[in-house]
């Protein structure tokens, strides 16, 4: 039987009104079950704020100061108790039933506690060609910042958004996809939670994260080695327009990563040391994998070339004579 429960739907926003209209617009219009809008507000300068206060269906929390991308979040899922919750980027464009589709898996699946969707991403094919939804979607955007629809509708060509979402996860079929963490995680940027697991796993942000970037590996790893599992089902189409609030805000993408990096460095060497020693123990030879960019390694070799590689590899020293911890 269904749940009626209604889902709680966070947004965090500073400034990209255009964009912030766009993804709630395809909320009401794709969205068929019921939910809550919270809206997190992080001290916007353009017209996002006095759109958000004549929208009677939207909570809006206003911060008059950015006060982080891991306190946005805590403050929009403290707004609401609901058993999943749905954390979002601005710049996102949901398709039809999609909300629908993610309760489902997670009631169906309850070992999942992070669930994301298909994506522009290297993992998911453009129903026109070969090419991957990621390449499509930067040679659709032009020179500079173009209007959300005029865009969304360069991207989907030859087809209608509808249509195209229907063709990509007829190419994209996969099923459920269970991401092993560490080391690898999925994008935050739309996923649904479960509620329960999260409360188990500390929360859904880690205020640390001030920035952008790394959370949602925090999260992804909290939940795997909590030993709950994170997934993708091709069975849900998101449109994310990706790092738009990074430029509307001017915000220093490259700064910003790095101390995001740091802090998760911080806060996981311990984890990261046990996964490279295991797999060298195995007889992986990791720094080769790490140095070629591996789908599975390329978060570690980012996090390694920031943190500096003679710290990264120091605790892993002594790992092939196959004393250490497994």
């Amino acid at each position: 039987m269904e749940n009626k429960d209604p889902v709680n739907i966070i947004i965090g926003t500073r400034n990209a009104c255009d964009y912030t209209k766009c993804c709630i617009d395809s909320i009401r219009r794709y969205t068929d079950i019921p939910y809550h809008l919270t809206v997190v507000d992080n001290g916007s300068t353009d017209e996002t704020l006095n759109y958000l206060r004549s929208q009677s269906d939207v909570r809006v929390i206003e911060n008059r100061e950015n006060v982080g991308c891991g306190e946005t979040i805590n403050q929009g899922y403290k707004a609401e108790s609901t058993r999943f919750v749905c954390v979002m980027n601005n710049d996102i464009v949901v398709s039809p039933g999609w909300l629908r589709t993610l309760t489902q898996t997670l009631r169906e699946n309850p070992d999942i506690g992070l669930l994301g969707t298909l994506r522009p991403a290297s993992f998911c094919l453009h129903p026109d060609g070969n090419k991957d939804t990621r390449i499509v979607l930067k040679e659709t955007r032009g020179e500079t910042l173009p209007n959300p629809e005029e865009w969304l509708k360069r991207y989907s060509y030859p087809f209608d958004y509808q249509d195209f979402c229907d063709e990509v996860k007829r190419v994209n079929s996969f099923g459920l996809r269970i991401v092993e963490g560490p080391p690898s995680f999925i994008s935050t940027c739309c996923v649904l939670a479960n509620s329960e697991v999260i409360e188990k796993v500390g929360g859904l942000a880690d205020t640390r994260f001030i920035t952008y970037g790394s959370e949602d590996a925090d999260l992804c790893w909290r939940i795997s080695t909590a030993g709950y599992k994170v997934a993708i089902t091709s069975e849900a189409y998101i449109h994310h327009f990706k790092h738009v609030s990074i430029e509307v805000n001017n915000f220093d993408r490259e700064k910003i990563t790095e101390e995001n990096n740091r802090v998760f460095y911080q806060k996981w060497q311990g984890e990261i040391r046990r996964f490279l020693v295991r797999k060298q123990v195995e007889g992986e030879d990791v720094r080769k994998r790490m140095t070629e960019l591996d789908p599975e390694y390329w978060f570690l070799a980012r996090i390694a070339s920031i943190v500096g590689p003679e710290l990264f590899w120091k605790s892993i020293e002594g790992a092939n004579n196959g004393k250490e911890r497994k």
